[in-house]
């Protein structure tokens, strides 16, 4: 073998240059430092890579985790990619965590947003070594709820000139600002989002207000505005006077709305409205007030009108004033006795007045024997008892008239005998007053039996039926007592009178009427009472000697019914009478009203019909008339405010 210095100094060469590599490999660039140390220093190859293992092994690169991006800001369903890079290894795996644990991660680092995320907050990403779980790296997610914009009120219905203020509310976002739009050049919107309505509006309309986000204008909020025509209420009637208990009704018209609904309000607790417009006025008025009723507009609630109601107390009434005196004030009333219309039903003004002004009334004919018993066997009540009908739904008193008259009587009587006549009338007086029991509470039971051609010493009768052509076979007033004996007979409850006219002053007539009233009381005769007809005049205003007559019946106990009074004045052709005239008739029945109020056994006070479209006195009294309280259109005359003012003056 050749030696070879140099081949020596190649040999070690090459066996560090080997060695260097071999530490390369193993423990990277700084082995070659430390071992070209050891080789200078020692030149012994087995140390010098002793001295590189130590070396490399004692002081190793530590590991550390960073994540990229590290703060982010989320929106729902939005996405995100992380990376995890990791110092110090080539083991570059992590596992990816939550906290709290919203959204999701996957295992490559895509974090997905909530879908939905109504409330913001804050997520902690980790990303965690798998190869020293001890390191780790965070980043900062915040979720961003998303820009919302409300506009409040959300909808509002407007008139011409009406301005309505608008608030936006903007949520998730610092800045609240917003700017303000419409989408339509109807009207106007402020910077401040107060809306005013187009000064003319001819249909209905609708108009978009939008509240755009300054922070956000992708996001915006809207209110619906509604323009519409002004709605203009109309009420009728505009005014009105009611008295106690009185009613209206109110209608209401509504342009400019397809709404035509109204709320009916009153001003106060005076009376009521129903929700139709009906008003009804208080029972009970102490004074005039006025109330006001308005109608509101469903459609539009500024727009409304008002009715104005004057409540005046009801004006003092015949019946009204009567009844705090205890007397009854009555009236003679039509029926369809002769086939003729009823007023009482096809009259209203009419019907109206009787049942307003009176307490009691009294067949004129309907009550009649022409009327009741005009055929033989038959009784025809209709008229009566429609009267009776009347008076009972007007809370009436109904006067019988009559049972026995010597006129009016029908034809058939004239042919019986006279044992025939007494029982017919025995029959018809019980089949009438029974009929009626309970109904009628007073009847004439014998009618101008006595003649005016009296002395006053006897009783001298008119001829009549039951008297003396042929007569029912009593002498006298034979034939008047025994009417009122069946009269009790036939009806224990109703008052007996005995009615007449002429025998309300002193004269032979009232003298004869006198003494056969004395003899019927003193053999026991029922009789309850007289009938004064009092059909007068004003020739000389009313004879003076009234009240003592009136007194001297009293005196024997009776009652007195003035029955059918009437006055009658001179008219023209036209049946117009002057006012000097109806004057000097006030009076009289002033005069009458108040004589009879002093006697507290003159019960009643009627008059024969209450309106000068009714009145007999013309037909029979020609040049005379306008008899009657009230004139032929039924208003009332100067005699029916004196027969309040009487009722006023004398109480009893």
């Amino acid at each position: 073998m050749m030696h070879c210095n140099n081949c020596f100094s190649n040999a070690k060469s090459k066996t560090r240059g080997f060695a260097q590599f071999f530490l390369l490999l193993l423990f990277g660039p700084l082995t070659f430092t430390s071992l070209a140390h050891a080789t200078t220093a020692t030149g012994n190859r087995t140390d010098a890579i002793k001295v590189a293992v130590t070396s490399a092994t004692a002081t190793p690169e530590p590991l550390s985790v960073s994540v990229s991006p590290t703060v982010v800001t989320l929106g729902s369903s939005k996405k995100q990619q992380f990376s995890a890079s990791i110092a110090g290894t080539k083991n570059q795996t992590v596992t990816w965590t939550l906290k709290p644990a919203v959204g999701s991660i996957s295992p490559t680092g895509v974090y997905t947003a909530p879908a939905n995320i109504n409330v913001s907050d804050t997520i902690t990403l980790t990303a965690i070594s798998v190869q020293d779980p001890t390191k780790t790296a965070t980043a900062s997610i915040s979720l961003a709820a998303p820009v919302s914009v409300t506009v409040s009120p959300a909808a509002v219905t407007l008139s011409p000139n009406q301005t309505q203020s608008f608030t936006a509310n903007v949520q998730n976002s610092a800045n609240t600002a917003v700017n303000w739009t419409l989408t339509s050049a109807l009207g106007s919107i402020s910077k401040t989002g107060v809306y005013t309505a187009p000064s003319t509006i001819a249909t209905i309309q609708v108009v978009t207000a939008w509240a755009t986000s300054v922070a956000d204008p992708t996001k915006s909020g809207r209110a619906t505005i509604t323009l519409t025509p002004p709605v203009i209420v109309t009420v009728l009637p505009s005014n009105v006077t009611l008295t106690s208990s009185g009613t209206q009704q109110f209608n209401s018209y509504i342009s400019g709305s397809t709404d035509k609904a109204v709320t009916w309000k009153l001003d106060g607790a005076v009376g009521s409205i129903s929700a139709s417009g009906l008003y009804s006025a208080p029972a009970t008025l102490a004074s005039a007030q006025t109330v006001t009723v308005t109608a509101t507009s469903h459609a539009n609630s500024s727009a409304s009108t008002s009715s104005t109601i004057r409540l005046q107390p009801p004006p003092p009434t015949l019946r009204g004033l009567a009844a705090k005196s205890g007397i009854l004030v009555g009236a003679a009333a039509d029926a369809d006795e002769y086939g003729q219309q009823s007023p009482l039903i096809h009259n209203a003004s009419y019907a109206t007045t009787l049942a307003t002004q009176y307490n009691m009334l009294e067949g004129e004919n309907a009550m009649k024997w022409s009327v009741i018993g005009a055929e033989r066997g038959v009784y025809n009540f209709e008229p009566g008892d429609s009267l009776v009908a009347f008076a009972q739904a007007n809370d009436m008193k109904v006067r019988g008239h009559n049972l026995c008259w010597w006129q009016q009587n029908p034809d058939w009587l004239s042919t019986l005998s006279s044992e025939e006549l007494s029982t017919v009338l025995h029959d018809y007086i019980f089949t009438t007053m029974q009929h009626y029991e309970g109904k009628v509470f007073a009847w004439d039971v014998v009618n101008e039996a006595i003649s005016n051609n009296a002395t006053g010493i006897g009783t001298t009768l008119n001829d009549a039926v039951w008297y003396n052509k042929p007569g029912i076979g009593l002498s006298g007033t034979g034939y008047i007592e025994q009417a009122f004996r069946w009269a009790r007979q036939a009806d224990s409850t109703a008052k007996l009178f005995y009615n007449d006219h002429d025998i309300e002053v002193t004269g032979k007539k009232s003298e004869a009427l006198l003494n056969m009233l004395r003899d019927f009381i003193a053999r026991g005769v029922p009789i309850d009472g007289v009938g004064l007809e009092m059909h007068v005049d004003t020739a000389a205003n009313y004879p003076a000697t009234f009240p003592a007559v009136l007194q001297a019946y009293t005196d024997l106990g009776l009652e007195v019914h003035i029955s059918e009074l009437d006055v009658r004045i001179p008219v023209d052709k036209n049946g117009v009478a002057s006012a000097a005239n109806l004057q000097a008739q006030a009076n009289t029945y002033k005069f009458i009203v108040e004589t009879c109020l002093q006697n507290p056994r003159c019960t009643a006070i009627q008059t024969w019909g209450f309106s000068d479209a009714w009145s007999w006195i013309p037909s029979d009294f020609p040049g005379y008339g306008a008899a009657l309280p009230f004139d032929k259109l039924y208003q009332p005359k100067p005699a029916y405010n004196s027969i309040l003012d009487a009722l006023h003056a004398v109480q009893r």
